[in-house]
């Protein structure tokens, strides 16, 4: 046991519906009761708060805490920003990166430019700024179909099976419904057929105890990510019935050793997934994923159980990287 104690932001829902809301930020019951219950386990104290005021009303008694975050939020594209910085102005410690790299993460067309920076293929995208007059001519560069989706959006929010597109007629009207719906830039970015990738990290500069490349698979359909997206249905109401399987050691070392550098430069993140496509032993890089799920049937959790831990491990771990960040361990 961890001689600590944690404190829990999550914001609790009793069950995600609508896919286009930001309800899919928020925390299901399920996924509250599994953290909060393998924090229990692992540490010395957990005190959970539900909202941001409640936290900020008894900040005083968490001077020498540590705060974990799943907080989703709503509406604001500051929300993933809000607690570190909280933290930061208070001078408590946290787990994940700061406000700076959570935005940098949360804007997409940003993080691309910085996976540029770090050698990672992405693909080719233009971003349509609100209000924007859209003609034709602006899709001239890019190739079909395209995916259309909200700039500062996670957890899949607006992306559902019409936001992959074969022509200019459905991209025009999928961007006026997000325009409509969200009232932010919309990024529209070449499909890439191949595997959905997610590379899962735990750790930080000292030490990494988990770095693996998964694949995320269709049960009934080997190629199935050749031509649809991972959407929020897919995520979030197991639209289709997904599975992961482990593949780091058939990608390409450089692949590795790039996704690797891309962790490492955040500095402090703790744990964190970068997400995108392998296809032609080439990765497309898609987003980075500060707060990636956590929960029971997450890519994180499989594969722990493929070396032979368990999930309170994976938790401990999150953990023992956030107090090593801070000179704790």
């Amino acid at each position: 046991m961890i001689d600590i104690n944690v404190v829990l932001i999550a914001d609790r829902i009793e069950k995600k519906e609508n896919m286009d809301s930001y309800d899919l930020e928020k925390i299901s019951d399920e996924y509250f009761k599994q953290i909060h219950g393998a924090l229990e386990r692992v540490c010395k104290n957990v005190i959970h708060y539900n909202s941001l005021v409640d936290f900020i009303d008894n900040i005083e008694k968490h001077k020498h805490d540590l705060v974990f975050s799943i907080y989703g939020g709503e509406k604001s594209r500051n929300r993933l920003a809000l607690v570190p910085a909280i933290c930061e102005a208070y001078d408590i410690k946290f787990i994940g990166p700061d406000a700076y790299d959570r935005i940098i993460c949360q804007d997409k067309d940003i993080s691309k430019e910085l996976a540029k920076k770090l050698k990672l293929k992405t693909p080719k995208s233009i971003t349509v700024l609100p209000n924007e007059k859209i003609t034709n001519h602006i899709f001239n560069n890019l190739n079909f179909p395209v995916v259309v989706k909200p700039l500062y959006e996670g957890s899949s929010i607006g992306i559902n099976e019409h936001s992959f597109c074969k022509d200019i007629t459905s991209t025009l009207k999928r961007l006026n419904e997000l325009q409509h719906q969200h009232k932010q830039a919309i990024l529209v970015e070449e499909f890439i057929s191949g595997k959905e990738i997610v590379t899962c990290f735990v750790g930080n500069q000292n030490t990494l105890n988990c770095m693996e490349i998964v694949e995320v698979c269709n049960e009934d359909d080997d190629n199935y990510f050749n031509n649809h997206l991972y959407t929020g249905s897919i995520k979030h109401n197991n639209e289709i019935k997904t599975f992961h399987k482990i593949i780091t050691n058939n990608v390409d070392t450089k692949i590795v050793a790039q996704l690797k550098y891309a962790f490492h430069h955040f500095n402090k993140m703790d744990y964190m997934r970068i997400d995108g496509k392998l296809f032609n032993n080439e990765f497309y890089f898609i987003e980075f994923t500060p707060d990636a799920s956590l929960s029971s049937h997450c890519s994180f959790k499989d594969i722990y159980e493929s070396q032979g831990k368990n999930y309170d491990q994976l938790i401990e771990d999150i953990i023992k990287a956030a107090l090593d960040d801070y000179g704790l361990l």
